[in-house]
């Protein structure tokens, strides 16, 4: 990062221009819109998986509660289905030369989401 000129992930993205604040704001926004949402979905997972309910739970049980763990995985075909679902709702991940959908099976793949950017803007922020 320090050849790029930023002294953080942060400052680095700050220089080339991505709104991080607004990022922040909207991800705090949606977080509060559906916390009672995820706290009541998670109860009920838990409740049917486990036989505990979520006030008896604590943050280290997290790793047995993983959907490996409960019993169910994201393999590809449903991975390509999310698509389907994302079209619904106005996201066309198709038509979007710069997403790349990997469910290609492997043994040490986790199936699980993940996001990352791949290529950064030519130049440096000094």
């Amino acid at each position: 990062m320090l050849e790029l000129g930023g002294e953080s992930a942060v400052d680095l993205y700050r220089c080339f221009g991505f709104p991080l604040d607004d990022l922040a704001a909207q991800s705090s926004s949606f977080l509060s819109e559906t916390d009672d949402l995820y706290e009541r979905a998670l109860d009920k997972l838990l409740e049917l998986r486990l036989g505990l309910r979520l006030d008896q739970v604590a943050r280290y049980d997290t790793p047995g509660s993983s959907g490996e763990a409960l019993g169910y995985s994201l393999p590809g075909a449903h991975a390509l289905g999310a698509q389907d679902e994302l079209a619904g709702l106005g996201i066309d991940l198709r038509g979007q030369q710069n997403v790349e959908i990997d469910v290609a099976s492997r043994p040490s793949k986790t199936p699980r989401a993940f996001c990352g950017r791949s290529r950064y803007p030519a130049g440096s922020c000094s």
